[in-house]
């Protein structure tokens, strides 16, 4: 195991993040190596619409994990986002130049569990999650500038204690971090423990605001990561004061024993807000090796491999021998043979609209992270929002030319964006949404009367094929990642063995367990959502179960049909609900 803080083997800072290592690093048979990726930036504003698409184009070609930003002046409330790339946005609110907030990378929250967002402040806030065997609270701050009086920082100092005391209480790992507005500045002297915490490399001179700090690193015997030894000093500056043009270190990464440094740079990666530059550090920690999650497989855009004749033969053929090695033939057993025959001879494709930069933006933005100068990097970011602009309006004008034509694409145009950020919605406690579908699904339903003799004709071929062409496309996958494009695939020797299995439901009306869970996912009934009364419930159940309650509802249709009465328009062929608002108006009319 690698001891915390920081020790003087470690790998040189070279300040152009090159060489990252991968998340997970074995070093032996026995034990494997952690690293996580930690990004702070002051962006000094993203409240006008330019400046938050220039954000997201830029957060969407970052490489980290944990990105923590802060003075976002954006809106009065906590918000949350996900991006094209899948990274999450998670922001606490903050009018008159404050509001802090956590991005979290796609990759790194597909390992994320049990993760939530807590909002305390304009200038505090956290996110918990729980990473394989370890659960670790990350808290994004913006302290108070030297404009505000120090009662005002000693209060947030109060606030983090509680905090951050809470969280290594529970046994939680804390990561602080943010714009501290706290200068240490250069540290000489002989007194190892006060080295390893706070770390000898800084610019600027030290002041009040930095004597509050490095007590408060003693106090709760936190390590300040970037002010590393192997860091020169003249590149460990993370701010130009805009006063004087002096470079000062403001800006810090802090954690505990529990993690070393790996590596630690300052660079311009993500260039909003012309002051600040983004402090990195890569903290890795060593721990027994231990089998990881894996995430279940689902099938959403499954294509088959095709033929020179355009048939699926791969996936009928694998079908087929995977069903000839079966022993016994359950749907359960179905479900694991058409999953895997679908893995193996198929491939999974969701279209979407995807704007893409030309060339010039490209070189535009590359040579803004590339520049030092604030008056350059302006300018630069004044052209890029300009030819950001046009380009995308461009680019929705020539697909809206393209799609407009074809009716039937017309609901593909929603996804349609130039930057692709949407709203992220918080959910309540789980236990919160349970209760609220047992107050729907309650009730004691009296068992049905089995008869003595089966009138009932069996199903035929036919009925099954009927019931498959009925399932939907292009819907999310059921509990076991099956989707209604594989069964449009299956040749019908293997529907002739699954209508054998309904044939004996239907015969001994012994349900499969598998058929009696219903997967619940609840969606947000508009932006603001927070309560559970502001999510709908959308069932998910097995397709298997889909497909033999089609079949029932094509033999009793008919009969349903006759004894519906006339008023009733919704929710049935042939007729609309445009009809009856005729009548009425005529009613009215006549009145």
């Amino acid at each position: 195991m690698c001891s915390g803080g920081f020790s003087d083997s470690r790998k040189p800072a070279t300040g152009n993040g090159d060489d990252k290592p991968s998340p997970l690093a074995t070093n032996d048979a026995d034990q494997i190596e952690h690293c996580v990726h930690v990004i702070v930036k002051n962006l000094q504003s993203i409240r006008c619409e330019s400046r938050w698409e220039d954000f997201i184009a830029e957060l969407n070609h970052s490489d980290f994990d944990l990105l923590l930003i802060c003075e976002t002046w954006l809106g009065d409330r906590d918000e949350s986002f996900t991006t094209e790339k899948g990274h999450h946005i998670y922001l606490s609110g903050g009018a008159n130049h404050q509001g802090v907030g956590i991005c979290i990378s796609a990759k790194f929250a597909a390992q994320v569990t049990h993760m939530s967002f807590h909002a305390y402040s304009k200038r505090i806030c956290s996110l918990h999650f729980s990473l394989f065997t370890r659960r670790f609270r990350v808290f994004s701050c913006y302290f108070p500038t030297t404009w505000d009086a120090d009662g005002a920082v000693e209060q947030m100092y109060d606030v983090l204690n509680l905090l951050v005391d809470a969280g290594v209480e529970a046994g939680d790992v804390p990561i602080v971090g943010g714009d501290f507005n706290a200068c240490i500045g250069l540290i000489d002297g002989d007194d190892f423990t006060f080295l390893q915490h706070v770390g000898p490399i800084g610019m600027g001179q030290r002041n009040a605001r930095g004597t509050m700090l490095i007590h408060w690193i003693l106090q709760n015997k936190l390590y300040i990561f970037n002010r590393d030894g192997s860091l020169q000093r003249e590149e460990s500056w993370t701010c130009r004061r805009a006063s004087d043009g002096a470079h000062v270190q403001l800006d810090f990464i802090i954690g505990d024993a529990y993690f070393t440094l790996k590596k630690a740079w300052q660079d311009y990666c993500i260039p909003i807000g012309n002051d600040h530059r983004c402090v990195h550090c890569i903290l890795s920690h060593t721990q027994p090796y231990k089998q990881q999650f894996r995430r279940k497989q689902v099938l959403k855009g499954w294509k088959p491999m095709i033929d020179e004749n355009g048939e699926p033969s791969t996936f009928q053929t694998l079908l087929e021998t995977k069903m000839g090695e079966q022993d016994t033939l359950t749907f359960d057993a179905a479900e694991r043979v058409l999953m895997s025959a679908a893995v193996a001879t198929g491939t999974c494709v969701r279209h979407k609209f995807r704007f893409v930069p030309s060339d010039r933006l490209r070189n535009l933005r590359q040579r803004r992270k590339q520049v030092h100068d604030n008056a350059t990097r302006k300018s630069l970011s004044f052209q890029i929002r300009r030819l950001h602009r046009k380009e995308s309006r461009q680019w929705k004008a020539t697909l809206l030319r393209k799609y407009l034509a074809n009716p039937a694409r017309w609901k593909e145009l929603q996804s349609m964006s130039s930057y692709t950020s949407k709203p992220l919605h918080q959910h309540p406690p789980l236990d919160e949404f349970a209760l609220m579908l047992e107050k729907l699904f309650t009730g004691t339903p009296e068992a049905p009367l089995r008869p003595n003799n089966l009138t009932e004709e069996p199903w035929t071929l036919q009925e099954f094929m009927g019931a498959v062409e009925k399932l939907k496309l292009n819907k999310s996958a059921d509990e076991c990642g099956l989707v209604a494009e594989v069964f449009r695939y299956i040749p019908t020797s293997f529907a002739a063995k699954i209508l054998h299995l309904y044939n004996d439901l239907l015969s001994n009306g012994h349900i499969p367990s598998s058929w009696r869970r219903t997967l619940f996912t609840m969606l947000a009934k508009h932006r603001k959502a927070a309560l559970v009364t502001d999510f709908r419930p959308i069932a998910s159940i097995r397709l298997f179960y889909k497909i033999f309650a089609y079949m029932i509802l094509h033999r009793i249709q008919p009969c349903l049909d006759n004894h519906q009465p006339e008023e009733q328009h919704g929710f049935r062929a042939g007729r609309r609900l445009e009809e009856h608002l005729l009548t009425a108006n005529l009613f009215l009319d006549k009145t």
